[in-house]
């Protein structure tokens, strides 16, 4: 049995590189990082960052699919013992040692079921780590890494992980989200006995032209709360937008660390005159400053503020601007 549940697992390990250089290869010209234009992943949070062996922490994915009219995301998570990046060696592949008294060794994978995210939703919550599938941390070191691969399909069907089919049928993750876009993201964890565990660096405020502007709060399954009117700009200028929009956005004080923080950006129109930004205070809580231009004709769009810092914590804001050109 445990020699079967070892094969399924490094063929599924084969597959998952074998996906995720496919799709990494095959990618279109690449726009701007900040400008969401199509479906796009932006973040992957884990919650806590890091953990001790046979603790819990909480995934999160914050997506975007500007264009998709509101279809069903369906996002399948695997976790991999070690670092992982496309194009990269895999970790050993015969496993990690098991419990004192078992031979075998424990797969490397585990692979929980599908979920749909809600429509409309940017987020889908999953809980990882369970005590019977965290690998115990090699004797002698501090921490174990480990990797959480993401599978996205909007608008498509992913198969269910135990059907998985050969590699000779697939060319690449496109081709296994059937009947719609893929993506896939990575999120590096840590378990670690010893080291302080970090928190997620919080979004404290955000400033869109010299006002405090509220975000879209997420509800428990992921939808965004409906907001009667955006936040609004209005151009001065008498033949559209033609002027930047300062922002400014600030951290809860007592959520950054050590680690160095920094704010990505991203819109689904207009552009920013930066695609992150950092910020010269030395307590790091901001703040950090970015200028967007919107497209000259104005419109309605959804503005992400997405804080990182170098430990791996992330978390993140959405809101709802407008330009108004000429005056009306």
């Amino acid at each position: 049995m445990l020699v079967s549940g070892f094969m399924n697992a490094a063929k599924t390990t084969i597959l998952v590189l074998f996906l995720l250089t496919g799709a990494v290869g095959c990618q279109d010209k690449m726009e701007a990082i900040s400008q969401i234009t199509k479906f796009r992943v932006m973040a992957v949070q884990a919650d806590p960052p890091q953990i001790r062996p046979g603790d819990t922490t909480t995934l999160r994915v914050l997506f975007a699919d500007p264009k998709g009219e509101g279809r069903t995301v369906t996002i399948g998570w695997m976790i991999l013992a070690g670092l992982f990046t496309p194009g990269s060696s895999l970790p050993d592949t015969t496993g990690i040692p098991g419990d004192a008294g078992v031979d075998e060794p424990d797969p490397l994978l585990w692979i929980p079921q599908l979920a749909s995210a809600a429509e409309g939703g940017d987020a889908y919550v999953v809980p990882t780590f369970a005590e019977d599938i965290v690998p115990r941390i090699p004797e002698g070191e501090d921490q174990l890494k480990a990797t959480a691969i993401v599978l996205l399909c909007a608008g498509g069907q992913l198969p269910e992980m135990t059907e998985l089919p050969e590699i000779s049928e697939l060319s690449g993750l496109k081709e296994l989200c059937v009947g719609g876009d893929g993506l896939v993201a990575l999120k590096s964890l840590t378990i670690t006995q010893t080291a302080p565990l970090g928190i997620n660096p919080q979004i404290a405020s955000l400033n869109f032209n010299e006002q405090q502007i509220q975000p879209i709060d997420q509800t428990d399954d992921g939808q965004k709360a409906v907001q009667e009117d955006p936040n609004i700009f209005v151009c001065e200028g008498q033949d559209g937008c033609r002027d930047t929009v300062p922002i400014e956005s600030y951290l809860e004080p007592a959520t950054v660390g050590q680690e160095r923080s920094y704010i990505s950006w991203f819109v689904t129109g207009g552009q920013f005159t930066a695609d992150r930004s950092g910020t010269a205070d030395e307590s790091g809580a901001g703040p950090y400053k970015v200028e967007w231009l919107p497209p000259r004709k104005g419109g309605s769009f959804m503005l992400w503020a997405v804080a990182h810092d170098l430990a791996g914590g992330v978390s993140w804001r959405s809101y709802r601007i407008e330009a108004v050109a000429n005056g009306g």
